[in-house]
């Protein structure tokens, strides 16, 4: 019912505000010059300035316009429901979340940005749409009592593009862990990406649902892979290919690394 105002003063220079809720608009036109850092803690921040020194802390995931405009988000599901198809998503600094990261029926791009995710369950669930992950940072999924959790699972219709970024997962106490897992009619494609060995069994560092070999799939264009052969993916059978048309996989003692085929380079 009531409503409130903060205003800071020409001259009042490394001012700091704090706001432990609601949501802050700062405005302002091509000549202001912002100063000073926004503090939130459970807000929500727009963002209008094309210049100036503003810096917004205490939010880790933002989505920039061209305009100007910038949104700051506390949690990855606000900015998504925000998000508009073709919008990206990125971090602004490390986070540990309880709840997994959910898109069902956006096409966005999320941008590690340097970033790390360290989750107490699984970390990316795509149910629809498509993601595409971007950016360098570390997506780290746990492990509790030998419960398979996913560094990025994809299901239904969704897509999932993987251009970077280091995929972990904790050390099961069970038999495996599905690092990066496909069913239903999904499709994830990787294209780069440093992926680490998923447990006990290395076999299942990429996994696609054996009731949904024939509709879902994984499809690996590039990316390096710890204990792990896309070419020969023991999950799926002996032999198994992975691996695109065009490229080929280059051991280096642990490491599988998928590069383009001598073959395909010969002119």
């Amino acid at each position: 019912e009531g409503y409130g105002a903060i205003q800071i003063n020409d001259g009042a220079y490394n001012s700091v505000v704090t706001v432990n809720g609601g949501k802050i608009n700062i405005t302002g036109s091509a000549n202001d010059s912002f100063g000073g850092v926004v503090i939130a803690s459970g807000a929500s921040i727009i963002f209008n300035g094309t210049e100036g020194t503003t810096t917004i802390e205490g939010q880790p995931f933002v989505i920039n316009y061209d305009n100007g405009y910038t949104y700051s988000f506390s949690t990855f599901a606000e900015a998504i429901e925000t998000a508009k198809d073709g919008e990206t998503i990125v971090m602004t600094q490390d986070v540990t979340i309880d709840n997994v990261l959910k898109v069902a029926d956006k096409n966005v791009t999320f941008n590690l940005n340097g970033h790390n995710i360290s989750s107490t369950t699984d970390v990316f669930e795509v149910a629809g749409g498509a993601l595409t992950i971007i950016g360098d940072g570390v997506v780290h999924a746990a492990t509790s009592n030998g419960t398979p959790y996913c560094a990025v699972w994809a299901y239904n219709d969704a897509v999932v593009n993987i251009y970077g970024g280091t995929y972990k997962i904790g050390y099961p106490t069970g038999d495996y862990n599905d690092l990066i897992y496909a069913k239903g009619n999904a499709s994830i494609n990787i294209y780069g990406g440093t992926f680490h060995n998923s447990g006990r069994e290395n076999a299942f560092v990429l996994n696609v649902n054996d009731q949904n070999r024939s509709t879902a799939a994984i499809n690996v264009y590039g990316g390096s892979y710890e204990k792990f052969n896309p070419a020969d993916n023991g999950s799926e059978g002996p032999d198994t290919n992975f691996v695109a048309p065009g490229k080929a996989v280059q051991q280096n003692v642990d490491w599988y690394i998928v590069k383009y085929s001598t073959a395909i380079l010969r002119v």
